[in-house]
Protein backbone atom coordinates (compact mmCIF):
# COMPACT_ATOMS: atom_id res chain seq x y z
CA UNK A 1 0.00 0.00 0.00
CA UNK A 2 2.86 2.30 -0.38
CA UNK A 3 1.72 5.31 -2.22
CA UNK A 4 5.36 7.55 -2.22
CA UNK A 5 5.59 7.31 -6.03
CA UNK A 6 1.79 6.99 -7.02
CA UNK A 7 1.31 8.52 -9.56
CA UNK A 8 -1.62 11.06 -9.86
CA UNK A 9 -2.70 11.40 -14.13
CA UNK A 10 -3.10 14.85 -15.01
CA UNK A 11 -6.25 17.34 -15.20
CA UNK A 12 -6.50 20.39 -16.98
CA UNK A 13 -8.94 22.09 -14.16
CA UNK A 14 -5.56 21.19 -12.11
CA UNK A 15 -3.22 23.21 -14.39
CA UNK A 16 -5.73 25.82 -14.61
CA UNK A 17 -5.99 26.47 -11.20
CA UNK A 18 -2.59 26.08 -10.15
CA UNK A 19 -1.94 29.48 -13.19
CA UNK A 20 -5.18 31.21 -11.66
CA UNK A 21 -3.67 30.61 -7.80
CA UNK A 22 -0.38 31.63 -8.76
CA UNK A 23 -1.53 34.58 -10.41
CA UNK A 24 -3.32 35.71 -7.37
CA UNK A 25 -0.41 35.71 -5.29
CA UNK A 26 1.51 37.81 -7.98
CA UNK A 27 4.04 35.11 -8.09
CA UNK A 28 6.06 34.66 -11.07
CA UNK A 29 6.47 30.89 -12.51
CA UNK A 30 10.08 31.24 -11.28
CA UNK A 31 9.14 32.25 -8.03
CA UNK A 32 6.78 29.58 -7.68
CA UNK A 33 9.57 26.88 -9.01
CA UNK A 34 11.92 28.37 -6.39
CA UNK A 35 9.19 27.75 -3.77
CA UNK A 36 8.58 24.38 -4.57
CA UNK A 37 11.76 23.16 -5.52
CA UNK A 38 12.14 23.00 -9.16
CA UNK A 39 12.72 25.07 -12.86
CA UNK A 40 10.67 27.64 -14.39
CA UNK A 41 10.21 25.59 -17.59
CA UNK A 42 8.90 22.66 -15.21
CA UNK A 43 6.05 25.35 -13.77
CA UNK A 44 5.87 26.17 -17.64
CA UNK A 45 5.18 22.41 -18.57
CA UNK A 46 2.31 22.15 -15.53
CA UNK A 47 0.34 24.63 -16.45
CA UNK A 48 0.56 24.15 -20.36
CA UNK A 49 -1.04 20.50 -19.45
CA UNK A 50 2.02 18.99 -20.22
CA UNK A 51 3.19 17.25 -17.36
CA UNK A 52 1.65 14.74 -14.98
CA UNK A 53 1.82 15.16 -11.30
CA UNK A 54 3.30 13.35 -8.36
CA UNK A 55 1.44 13.05 -4.99
CA UNK A 56 4.68 15.12 -3.68
CA UNK A 57 4.40 17.72 -6.31
CA UNK A 58 1.10 18.45 -5.53
CA UNK A 59 1.39 18.21 -1.65
CA UNK A 60 3.88 21.13 -2.19
CA UNK A 61 1.99 22.79 -4.70
CA UNK A 62 -0.62 23.06 -2.32
CA UNK A 63 0.85 24.19 0.67
CA UNK A 64 2.67 27.16 -1.34
CA UNK A 65 -0.10 28.28 -2.92
CA UNK A 66 -2.96 27.86 -0.30
CA UNK A 67 -5.22 25.46 -2.17
CA UNK A 68 -6.11 21.83 -1.99
CA UNK A 69 -5.11 20.41 -5.18
CA UNK A 70 -4.77 17.00 -3.87
CA UNK A 71 -8.44 16.76 -3.54
CA UNK A 72 -8.87 18.22 -7.09
CA UNK A 73 -6.70 14.95 -8.32
CA UNK A 74 -9.48 12.97 -7.48
CA UNK A 75 -10.62 11.11 -10.66
CA UNK A 76 -14.72 12.39 -11.44
CA UNK A 77 -16.75 9.54 -11.54
CA UNK A 78 -20.31 9.68 -11.89
CA UNK A 79 -23.40 7.70 -10.88
CA UNK A 80 -26.02 7.03 -13.69
CA UNK A 81 -29.69 5.90 -12.43
CA UNK A 82 -32.48 5.08 -14.36
CA UNK A 83 -35.09 5.36 -11.62
CA UNK A 84 -38.61 4.69 -10.71
CA UNK A 85 -38.03 1.06 -9.61
CA UNK A 86 -38.60 -0.71 -6.58
CA UNK A 87 -36.14 -2.19 -5.13
CA UNK A 88 -36.85 -5.47 -4.00
CA UNK A 89 -34.23 -8.73 -2.62
CA UNK A 90 -31.88 -9.22 0.30
CA UNK A 91 -28.64 -6.88 1.18
CA UNK A 92 -25.74 -7.15 3.46
CA UNK A 93 -24.97 -4.12 6.13
CA UNK A 94 -21.16 -3.04 6.15
CA UNK A 95 -19.05 -2.94 8.79
CA UNK A 96 -19.26 0.65 10.51
CA UNK A 97 -16.98 3.15 8.94
CA UNK A 98 -17.32 5.38 11.88
CA UNK A 99 -15.81 2.52 13.80
CA UNK A 100 -13.12 1.28 11.69
CA UNK A 101 -11.46 4.39 11.44
CA UNK A 102 -10.63 4.45 15.29
CA UNK A 103 -10.07 1.39 15.39
CA UNK A 104 -7.21 1.36 12.93
CA UNK A 105 -5.88 4.43 14.77
CA UNK A 106 -5.57 2.48 17.93
CA UNK A 107 -4.16 -0.39 16.33
CA UNK A 108 -0.73 2.57 16.08
CA UNK A 109 -0.45 2.10 20.17
CA UNK A 110 0.79 -1.26 20.51
CA UNK A 111 4.73 -1.85 20.01
CA UNK A 112 4.91 -5.77 19.91
CA UNK A 113 2.69 -7.90 18.08
CA UNK A 114 0.14 -7.64 14.92
CA UNK A 115 -3.08 -5.77 15.20
CA UNK A 116 -6.24 -7.84 13.63
CA UNK A 117 -9.75 -5.87 12.70
CA UNK A 118 -12.44 -8.15 11.15
CA UNK A 119 -15.55 -6.89 9.66
CA UNK A 120 -13.80 -3.70 7.69
CA UNK A 121 -15.69 -2.31 5.00
CA UNK A 122 -13.91 -1.63 1.91
CA UNK A 123 -14.32 1.99 1.27
CA UNK A 124 -12.27 5.09 0.40
CA UNK A 125 -12.08 6.42 3.92
CA UNK A 126 -10.32 2.96 4.95
CA UNK A 127 -8.16 2.91 1.96
CA UNK A 128 -6.95 6.86 3.05
CA UNK A 129 -6.49 5.95 6.75
CA UNK A 130 -4.38 2.58 6.24
CA UNK A 131 -1.94 4.45 3.57
CA UNK A 132 -1.54 7.36 6.40
CA UNK A 133 -1.10 4.46 9.00
CA UNK A 134 1.73 2.67 6.61
CA UNK A 135 3.05 6.21 5.70
CA UNK A 136 4.07 6.44 10.10
CA UNK A 137 5.88 3.08 10.00
CA UNK A 138 3.11 0.15 10.29
CA UNK A 139 2.93 -2.51 7.94
CA UNK A 140 -0.58 -2.99 6.63
CA UNK A 141 -2.52 -6.13 4.87
CA UNK A 142 -6.22 -5.59 3.68
CA UNK A 143 -7.77 -8.30 2.50
CA UNK A 144 -10.46 -6.57 1.03
CA UNK A 145 -12.54 -9.70 0.44
CA UNK A 146 -12.29 -10.75 4.04
CA UNK A 147 -13.04 -7.72 5.39
CA UNK A 148 -9.84 -8.21 7.28
CA UNK A 149 -7.17 -5.79 8.17
CA UNK A 150 -3.92 -6.76 10.04
CA UNK A 151 -1.58 -4.02 11.58
CA UNK A 152 1.87 -4.60 12.67
CA UNK A 153 3.12 -1.01 14.06
CA UNK A 154 5.96 -2.34 16.03
CA UNK A 155 8.15 0.54 13.79
CA UNK A 156 6.84 3.50 13.75
CA UNK A 157 9.33 6.06 12.39
CA UNK A 158 7.50 9.81 12.07
CA UNK A 159 5.46 11.80 13.87
CA UNK A 160 4.06 13.78 10.96
CA UNK A 161 1.17 12.76 9.28
CA UNK A 162 1.40 13.83 5.70
CA UNK A 163 -0.05 16.77 4.06
CA UNK A 164 -1.54 15.01 1.25
CA UNK A 165 -3.00 11.93 3.43
CA UNK A 166 -4.29 14.48 6.09
CA UNK A 167 -6.25 16.42 3.35
CA UNK A 168 -8.11 13.14 2.54
CA UNK A 169 -9.74 12.68 5.44
CA UNK A 170 -10.28 14.58 8.47
CA UNK A 171 -10.35 11.42 10.97
CA UNK A 172 -6.19 11.45 10.44
CA UNK A 173 -6.71 13.44 13.73
CA UNK A 174 -7.02 10.00 15.28
CA UNK A 175 -3.43 9.37 14.60
CA UNK A 176 -2.28 12.02 17.38
CA UNK A 177 -2.91 10.14 20.51
CA UNK A 178 -1.07 6.97 19.09
CA UNK A 179 1.96 9.26 17.83
CA UNK A 180 2.11 10.93 20.75
CA UNK A 181 2.47 7.57 22.60
CA UNK A 182 4.64 5.90 20.57
CA UNK A 183 6.92 8.91 19.36
CA UNK A 184 6.40 11.67 22.35
CA UNK A 185 5.25 13.91 19.25
CA UNK A 186 2.32 14.34 16.94
CA UNK A 187 2.13 16.91 13.89
CA UNK A 188 -1.29 17.29 11.89
CA UNK A 189 -1.12 20.17 9.24
CA UNK A 190 -4.97 21.14 7.44
CA UNK A 191 -6.98 18.04 7.17
CA UNK A 192 -9.68 17.26 4.53
CA UNK A 193 -12.77 15.49 4.77
CA UNK A 194 -16.86 15.99 4.08
CA UNK A 195 -17.55 20.14 3.71
CA UNK A 196 -20.64 20.05 5.90
CA UNK A 197 -19.53 23.00 7.70
CA UNK A 198 -17.14 23.77 11.14
CA UNK A 199 -15.86 21.03 13.09
CA UNK A 200 -13.28 22.19 15.59
CA UNK A 201 -10.12 21.13 16.21
CA UNK A 202 -10.33 22.88 19.91
CA UNK A 203 -11.52 19.80 21.32
CA UNK A 204 -8.57 17.91 20.60
CA UNK A 205 -5.63 20.55 21.30
CA UNK A 206 -7.54 22.00 24.95
CA UNK A 207 -7.85 17.81 25.49
CA UNK A 208 -4.19 17.37 25.11
CA UNK A 209 -2.97 20.30 26.95
CA UNK A 210 -5.32 19.15 29.85
CA UNK A 211 -2.89 15.93 30.25
CA UNK A 212 0.03 17.56 29.89
CA UNK A 213 1.24 18.07 26.51
CA UNK A 214 2.59 20.96 25.00
CA UNK A 215 0.82 21.79 21.91
CA UNK A 216 0.84 24.65 19.60
CA UNK A 217 -0.44 25.85 15.96
CA UNK A 218 1.89 26.66 13.56
CA UNK A 219 2.31 28.15 9.80
CA UNK A 220 2.52 24.33 9.15
CA UNK A 221 0.70 22.35 11.41
CA UNK A 222 -2.80 23.17 12.80
CA UNK A 223 -1.75 21.12 15.67
CA UNK A 224 1.59 20.36 17.10
CA UNK A 225 1.95 18.18 20.05
CA UNK A 226 5.07 16.93 22.25
CA UNK A 227 4.59 14.90 25.84
CA UNK A 228 7.43 12.66 27.15
CA UNK A 229 4.61 11.27 29.35
CA UNK A 230 0.58 12.13 29.55
CA UNK A 231 -1.19 12.77 33.09
CA UNK A 232 -4.48 11.84 33.76
CA UNK A 233 -6.74 14.69 34.02
CA UNK A 234 -10.49 16.04 34.57
CA UNK A 235 -11.82 16.72 30.61
CA UNK A 236 -14.89 18.42 29.71
CA UNK A 237 -16.37 18.94 26.16
CA UNK A 238 -18.59 21.76 25.84
CA UNK A 239 -20.14 19.71 23.47
CA UNK A 240 -20.14 15.53 22.73
CA UNK A 241 -17.54 15.61 20.03
CA UNK A 242 -17.53 12.38 18.00
CA UNK A 243 -13.75 12.08 17.46
CA UNK A 244 -12.85 14.38 20.15
CA UNK A 245 -14.01 12.01 23.29
CA UNK A 246 -12.29 9.20 20.65
CA UNK A 247 -9.06 10.78 20.85
CA UNK A 248 -8.93 11.60 24.13
CA UNK A 249 -10.22 8.49 25.30
CA UNK A 250 -7.17 6.58 23.90
CA UNK A 251 -4.90 9.33 25.01
CA UNK A 252 -6.09 8.75 28.24
CA UNK A 253 -6.02 5.12 28.36
CA UNK A 254 -1.93 5.71 27.88
CA UNK A 255 -1.86 8.45 30.34
CA UNK A 256 -0.51 8.14 34.15
CA UNK A 257 -3.18 7.85 36.51
CA UNK A 258 -6.45 8.40 36.08
CA UNK A 259 -8.81 10.79 34.23
CA UNK A 260 -12.68 11.86 33.55
CA UNK A 261 -13.44 12.55 30.24
CA UNK A 262 -17.30 14.71 31.09
CA UNK A 263 -19.80 15.25 28.46
CA UNK A 264 -18.56 12.16 26.24
CA UNK A 265 -20.22 11.28 23.13
CA UNK A 266 -21.97 7.99 23.77
CA UNK A 267 -22.53 6.86 20.56
CA UNK A 268 -22.52 2.82 19.15
CA UNK A 269 -18.93 3.70 17.12
CA UNK A 270 -17.65 5.30 20.76
CA UNK A 271 -18.83 2.43 22.08
CA UNK A 272 -16.86 -0.21 20.15
CA UNK A 273 -14.04 1.61 20.35
CA UNK A 274 -14.19 1.97 23.91
CA UNK A 275 -14.62 -2.46 23.83
CA UNK A 276 -11.81 -2.46 21.85
CA UNK A 277 -9.50 -0.68 23.86
CA UNK A 278 -10.52 -2.97 26.83
CA UNK A 279 -9.69 -5.95 25.11
CA UNK A 280 -6.42 -4.26 24.68
CA UNK A 281 -5.86 -4.01 28.15
CA UNK A 282 -6.96 -0.38 28.62
CA UNK A 283 -9.20 0.49 32.21
CA UNK A 284 -12.07 2.09 31.24
CA UNK A 285 -15.66 2.53 32.72
CA UNK A 286 -19.08 4.48 32.10
CA UNK A 287 -18.86 2.82 28.09
CA UNK A 288 -21.91 4.10 26.59
CA UNK A 289 -22.53 6.94 29.52
CA UNK A 290 -21.49 10.81 28.99
CA UNK A 291 -18.82 10.41 31.17
CA UNK A 292 -15.66 7.96 30.89
CA UNK A 293 -13.85 6.82 34.02
CA UNK A 294 -10.03 6.02 32.55
CA UNK A 295 -7.64 5.01 34.74
CA UNK A 296 -3.70 5.00 32.62
CA UNK A 297 -2.19 1.54 32.14
CA UNK A 298 1.89 1.42 30.66
CA UNK A 299 1.16 -0.07 27.54
CA UNK A 300 -1.91 -2.05 25.36
CA UNK A 301 -1.55 -5.23 23.27
CA UNK A 302 -2.45 -6.27 20.21
CA UNK A 303 -5.47 -7.94 19.61
CA UNK A 304 -8.02 -9.35 17.00
CA UNK A 305 -11.51 -6.97 17.28
CA UNK A 306 -14.49 -7.51 15.45
CA UNK A 307 -16.21 -4.01 14.08
CA UNK A 308 -19.98 -3.49 14.63
CA UNK A 309 -22.15 -3.45 11.33
CA UNK A 310 -22.70 0.47 10.02
CA UNK A 311 -26.24 1.80 11.76
CA UNK A 312 -25.65 4.93 8.78
CA UNK A 313 -25.58 2.12 6.23
CA UNK A 314 -28.51 0.50 7.20
CA UNK A 315 -31.04 3.56 7.26
CA UNK A 316 -29.03 4.75 3.86
CA UNK A 317 -30.81 1.33 2.60
CA UNK A 318 -33.52 1.20 4.54
CA UNK A 319 -34.66 4.74 2.52
CA UNK A 320 -33.30 3.72 -0.31
CA UNK A 321 -35.95 1.22 -0.08
CA UNK A 322 -38.70 3.27 1.24
CA UNK A 323 -38.52 5.91 -1.28
CA UNK A 324 -39.17 2.72 -4.11
CA UNK A 325 -41.76 1.23 -2.31
CA UNK A 326 -39.87 -1.81 -2.38
CA UNK A 327 -39.23 -4.75 0.26
CA UNK A 328 -35.65 -6.08 1.19
CA UNK A 329 -34.11 -7.25 3.90
CA UNK A 330 -31.17 -5.78 4.94
CA UNK A 331 -28.67 -8.28 7.10
CA UNK A 332 -26.56 -8.21 10.27
CA UNK A 333 -28.29 -4.86 11.60
CA UNK A 334 -27.73 -4.16 15.29
CA UNK A 335 -31.31 -2.98 16.22
CA UNK A 336 -30.73 -1.45 19.72
CA UNK A 337 -28.22 1.04 18.22
CA UNK A 338 -30.47 2.33 15.72
CA UNK A 339 -33.92 2.62 17.88
CA UNK A 340 -34.19 6.55 16.85
CA UNK A 341 -33.81 5.95 13.09
CA UNK A 342 -36.13 3.30 13.08
CA UNK A 343 -38.90 4.98 15.24
CA UNK A 344 -38.60 7.95 12.89
CA UNK A 345 -38.40 6.35 9.88
CA UNK A 346 -41.97 4.02 11.32
CA UNK A 347 -43.70 7.24 12.26
CA UNK A 348 -43.06 8.02 8.23
CA UNK A 349 -45.13 5.08 7.57
CA UNK A 350 -41.95 2.52 6.70
CA UNK A 351 -42.07 -1.18 8.35
CA UNK A 352 -39.62 -2.43 9.55
CA UNK A 353 -39.76 -6.23 10.98
CA UNK A 354 -36.56 -7.45 12.90
CA UNK A 355 -35.89 -11.45 12.58
CA UNK A 356 -32.73 -11.58 14.91
CA UNK A 357 -29.83 -9.58 12.97
CA UNK A 358 -32.03 -9.39 9.88
CA UNK A 359 -34.52 -7.01 9.24
CA UNK A 360 -37.82 -6.57 6.76
CA UNK A 361 -38.22 -3.26 5.08
CA UNK A 362 -41.36 -2.31 3.19
CA UNK A 363 -43.75 0.58 2.92
CA UNK A 364 -47.27 -0.64 3.11
CA UNK A 365 -49.01 2.92 3.28
CA UNK A 366 -48.40 6.20 1.77
CA UNK A 367 -45.33 7.99 3.43
CA UNK A 368 -46.19 10.35 6.33
CA UNK A 369 -44.73 13.99 6.72
CA UNK A 370 -42.15 13.87 9.74
CA UNK A 371 -40.96 16.66 12.50
CA UNK A 372 -37.14 15.84 13.55
CA UNK A 373 -34.27 17.72 14.98
CA UNK A 374 -30.88 16.72 15.03
CA UNK A 375 -29.24 15.83 18.10
CA UNK A 376 -25.79 14.01 19.84
CA UNK A 377 -26.68 10.55 20.69
CA UNK A 378 -28.86 9.17 21.57
CA UNK A 379 -30.89 11.96 19.71
CA UNK A 380 -31.17 11.46 15.65
CA UNK A 381 -28.03 11.33 14.01
CA UNK A 382 -27.11 13.85 11.69
CA UNK A 383 -25.52 11.87 9.07
CA UNK A 384 -28.94 10.69 8.82
CA UNK A 385 -30.22 13.85 7.78
CA UNK A 386 -30.19 14.31 4.45
CA UNK A 387 -31.70 10.98 3.79
CA UNK A 388 -34.86 11.29 5.84
CA UNK A 389 -35.30 14.64 3.41
CA UNK A 390 -34.91 12.53 0.51
CA UNK A 391 -37.68 10.69 1.94
CA UNK A 392 -39.61 13.59 3.12
CA UNK A 393 -40.00 14.73 -0.56
CA UNK A 394 -41.94 12.39 -1.37
CA UNK A 395 -44.42 12.55 1.76
CA UNK A 396 -47.62 13.56 2.55
CA UNK A 397 -48.12 16.55 3.59
CA UNK A 398 -45.18 18.81 5.21
CA UNK A 399 -42.09 18.06 6.84
CA UNK A 400 -40.06 20.27 9.67
CA UNK A 401 -36.01 19.19 9.62
CA UNK A 402 -33.84 20.91 11.73
CA UNK A 403 -30.17 20.29 12.34
CA UNK A 404 -28.05 21.36 15.27
CA UNK A 405 -25.20 19.65 15.19
CA UNK A 406 -23.32 21.33 11.57
CA UNK A 407 -24.51 24.97 10.28
CA UNK A 408 -23.68 23.71 6.63
CA UNK A 409 -25.81 20.67 5.91
CA UNK A 410 -28.11 21.39 3.63
CA UNK A 411 -26.03 21.84 0.41
CA UNK A 412 -27.91 19.05 -1.65
CA UNK A 413 -31.31 20.99 -1.09
CA UNK A 414 -31.24 22.77 -4.25
CA UNK A 415 -30.15 19.49 -5.88
CA UNK A 416 -33.34 17.86 -4.70
CA UNK A 417 -35.31 21.34 -5.87
CA UNK A 418 -34.34 20.81 -9.02
CA UNK A 419 -35.28 17.12 -9.33
CA UNK A 420 -38.56 18.95 -8.70
CA UNK A 421 -38.60 18.72 -4.48
CA UNK A 422 -40.33 21.62 -2.94
CA UNK A 423 -37.74 22.27 -0.18
CA UNK A 424 -37.08 25.88 1.33
CA UNK A 425 -34.04 26.49 4.08
CA UNK A 426 -35.90 28.34 6.87
CA UNK A 427 -34.09 30.38 10.23
CA UNK A 428 -32.52 28.75 12.72
CA UNK A 429 -31.29 25.74 10.33
CA UNK A 430 -34.30 24.62 9.38
CA UNK A 431 -35.77 23.17 6.38
CA UNK A 432 -39.31 22.64 5.39
CA UNK A 433 -40.30 20.34 2.69
CA UNK A 434 -43.29 20.02 1.37
CA UNK A 435 -44.23 16.07 -0.27
CA UNK A 436 -44.77 16.29 -4.23
CA UNK A 437 -46.30 13.41 -6.03
CA UNK A 438 -43.34 12.48 -7.81
CA UNK A 439 -39.32 13.89 -8.71
CA UNK A 440 -37.96 14.24 -11.84
CA UNK A 441 -34.15 12.90 -12.80
CA UNK A 442 -31.70 15.86 -13.27
CA UNK A 443 -27.71 15.73 -13.12
CA UNK A 444 -26.65 16.96 -9.43
CA UNK A 445 -23.74 16.53 -7.29
CA UNK A 446 -22.73 14.89 -4.16
CA UNK A 447 -20.76 17.26 -1.92
CA UNK A 448 -20.69 14.86 1.19
CA UNK A 449 -20.91 11.37 1.85
CA UNK A 450 -24.43 11.14 3.33
CA UNK A 451 -25.96 14.10 1.11
CA UNK A 452 -24.49 11.67 -1.96
CA UNK A 453 -26.69 8.70 -1.17
CA UNK A 454 -29.73 10.99 -0.37
CA UNK A 455 -29.52 12.21 -3.94
CA UNK A 456 -29.11 8.46 -5.44
CA UNK A 457 -32.48 7.44 -2.92
CA UNK A 458 -33.56 10.29 -5.04
CA UNK A 459 -32.88 9.27 -7.90
CA UNK A 460 -33.58 5.97 -7.71
CA UNK A 461 -37.18 6.90 -6.91
CA UNK A 462 -37.57 9.77 -9.94
CA UNK A 463 -38.82 9.40 -13.35
CA UNK A 464 -35.99 9.01 -15.34
CA UNK A 465 -32.42 9.29 -15.94
CA UNK A 466 -30.50 10.60 -12.84
CA UNK A 467 -26.77 11.67 -13.46
CA UNK A 468 -24.59 11.70 -9.88
CA UNK A 469 -21.52 13.74 -10.13
CA UNK A 470 -18.01 13.51 -7.82
CA UNK A 471 -18.97 10.29 -6.64
CA UNK A 472 -16.02 9.72 -5.02
CA UNK A 473 -17.81 11.01 -2.24
CA UNK A 474 -19.87 8.46 -1.86
CA UNK A 475 -17.47 6.16 -2.45
CA UNK A 476 -15.66 7.48 1.07
CA UNK A 477 -18.26 5.94 2.73
CA UNK A 478 -20.17 3.12 0.95
CA UNK A 479 -18.93 -0.44 0.31
CA UNK A 480 -19.88 -1.38 -3.16
CA UNK A 481 -23.02 0.42 -3.28
CA UNK A 482 -23.67 -0.07 -6.72
CA UNK A 483 -23.63 -3.37 -7.24
CA UNK A 484 -25.45 -4.19 -3.58
CA UNK A 485 -28.22 -1.67 -5.73
CA UNK A 486 -27.70 -3.37 -8.74
CA UNK A 487 -28.82 -6.22 -6.70
CA UNK A 488 -32.14 -5.46 -5.60
CA UNK A 489 -32.88 -4.47 -9.14
CA UNK A 490 -31.74 -1.13 -9.14
CA UNK A 491 -30.80 0.40 -12.71
CA UNK A 492 -27.60 2.07 -11.61
CA UNK A 493 -23.98 2.48 -13.22
CA UNK A 494 -21.04 4.21 -13.02
CA UNK A 495 -20.02 6.66 -15.83
CA UNK A 496 -16.41 8.47 -16.46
Amino acid sequence: MNIETTQLGFQTNIANEISVARKKLNMTQSDLATAIGTNQSSIARMEAGNQNFTAQMLERLSQVLGENFISKSVPDRSIKIIGNKPLKGTVGIQGAKNAALPAIAAALLPSKGTTVLKNIPNIQDVHAMLEIAESLGAKIKFDVKGHTVTINAENISTSKIPFEQANKIRTCILFLSSLLYRTGRAQLPAVGGCNIGERKTDFHYRGFARLGAEVKTTSQYLIDAKATKLKGSYIYLDTPSHTGTENLLIASCIAEGDSIIDNAASDPEVVDLANMLVKMGAQISGIGTRTLYVTGVKELKAVEYTIIPDRHDFISFAVATAITEGKVTLKNAIRTNQLITDAKLQQMGVNIEYQGTDAVVSVPTKLKPINLITYPYPGFPTDAQPLMTALATLAEGKSFIRETIFEDRFGYVDYLNDMGADIVISKNNVIIVEGVPWLDGGTVKADDIRAGFGLIAAGLAAKGETIINNAYQIERGYENFVERLKGLGADISVVS
